[in-house]
């Protein structure tokens, strides 16, 4: 009998430093929003185990399914963009907010950005055609001895059919399935009322995440929800992804999703029409340490038909059975991919310029481009307060990384493509580079010595 190959998982070690709710401010205040710490383990509502008793939900109401719309038109007064983004603010402003009510600049960061923006790059590395690559247009900006990166594009909710729309909107009622508390008896289970996006004030943490060769990152990161809690066990991030969607696979309502043992239920959802989905939201997992995902599996009538619970290892290892290349080459590096990135555009951004990074096409290299501060949607990197800690702690900073950092050099324009997968990155091999470096191997600090030898490398 042949023996399974032995399974890898992306190697990551986040830090949780604070959490904060962003509370909408009226005129004359300056900015729209403002934040407010949370209590620790107070911010996100708790899951609520709905995976151990849906299938009792379906037996007690003689159903295969559990509606999530009450209406079939309810998504059209949905909006996540209450506040939206201002080219007169920040686009990453609520990263300038919770760092100022955090009052704690570290040395050590590299880079500040989103976890989603951070996700997107990552994913944009891989060689299929979903893997997002029209969504990269950020600014790269360096400034204080650190590298800034932000999506230069306004947020978008138009979609081209009512069906888009709702398959959009049911993964925030799917939220909200997780996190409602259920009366006890069952057939009282009805659809939850129509949401407008303000049910809740949304909450995000300031994550340090440390990345492969010695790149040190601060992400302001959202969780869906928390695990409950167990007597006597401790969780270091008791967090839950949720995420709701229709697998690509026939006669839906015909299986039954809640009986599948988990390798199986796994197969079915993890295919190659979908796995790219599925590595996005393993990336997403491992940038801000959630451990577990639970998975909504919803029919064409936007509806139920079975909630799972995964571990993200048991999704890992769906992927590297399902393409071994794919798992080996390309998500065992996405990180280091992401932190040879960064490592470049600190060696060849000049501070306090604009550029402009952009991917053409599937397997195009990632570009960047100088651009003038009026080609740039949204121009203004910090606010007042934020830029003042920043100053404060830039001596400090530069002590660190040198006077040299964000010199730059003379090009406008340069290229990035990830170096290739190892030789030895067989099929079912271990790509040897794929983890953080050992102690001994890991950069103290982003020289410009290794900027210059990261910039030679890796400019085409």
């Amino acid at each position: 009998m042949r023996a399974k190959a032995k399974l890898f998982s992306l190697h990551s070690s986040p830090q949780l430093e604070a959490t904060f709710r962003f509370i909408d401010q009226q005129e004359p205040c300056k900015y729209p929003l403002a934040a407010e710490r949370c209590p620790e383990g107070k911010a996100y509502a708790p899951y609520n185990d709905i995976h151990e008793v849906f299938e009792e939900y379906l037996t007690e109401n003689k159903s295969d399914s559990m509606p999530l719309l009450r209406a079939s038109e309810e998504s059209k007064g949905f909006t996540k963009l209450h506040s939206p983004p201002n080219v007169l603010h920040p686009r990453l402003l609520r990263l300038n907010l919770a760092m100022c009510e955090a009052n704690a600049m570290d040395h050590t960061s590299d880079l500040l950005t989103n976890r989603g923006d951070l996700t997107d790059l990552a994913l944009s590395f891989f060689p299929h055609f979903a893997n997002g690559f029209e969504k990269i247009h950020h600014i790269a900006y360096v400034k204080h001895g650190r590298l800034f990166l932000w999506h230069d594009r306004h947020k978008d909710e138009t979609f081209n059919s009512l069906r888009a729309r709702n398959n959009w909107y049911s993964g925030y009622k799917f939220e909200a399935v997780c996190t409602h508390q259920w009366p006890a008896d069952r057939t009282a289970w009805l659809p939850l009322p129509e949401m407008n996006g303000r049910e809740a004030i949304p909450a995000l943490s300031l994550v340090k995440l440390p990345l492969p060769l010695g790149v040190q990152a601060i992400i302001l990161a959202e969780y869906d929800a928390t695990k409950l809690s167990q007597k006597g066990k401790q969780h270091k991030f008791p967090f839950v992804e949720l995420k709701c969607f229709q697998p690509h696979i026939p006669r839906i309502n015909d299986i039954a999703w809640q009986k599948l043992p988990p390798d199986e239920a796994l197969r079915s959802l993890v295919n190659k029409k979908s796995f790219m989905k599925f590595y996005k939201t393993c990336l997403q997992c491992k940038l801000a340490g959630c451990e577990e995902v639970v998975y909504g599996v919803r029919d064409s009538r936007v509806s139920l038909v079975g909630v799972r619970r995964f571990r993200v290892d048991e999704i890992e290892r769906r992927l590297c059975e399902l393409d071994p290349a794919m798992y080996h080459r390309y998500y065992l590096k996405a990180l280091r991919n992401v932190a040879e990135f960064v490592r470049l555009l600190c060696a060849e951004c000049r501070e306090g310029d604009f550029y402009l990074v952009s991917k053409k096409s599937v397997r195009a290299p990632l570009s960047v481009q100088r651009i003038a501060e009026s080609e740039v949607l949204f121009p203004i990197p910090f606010t007042p307060a934020f830029e003042a800690m920043l100053l404060e702690g830039e001596k400090e900073r530069r002590d660190r990384v040198g006077e040299s950092f964000g010199h730059g050099s003379e090009r406008d324009f340069f290229e990035f493509v990830a170096p290739p997968p190892a030789r030895n990155a067989k099929k079912t091999g271990r790509v040897p580079d794929t983890h953080l470096p050992a102690e001994s191997e890991t950069p103290a600090t982003l020289s410009q010595e290794l900027l210059d030898a990261m910039a030679k490398a890796s400019i085409s």
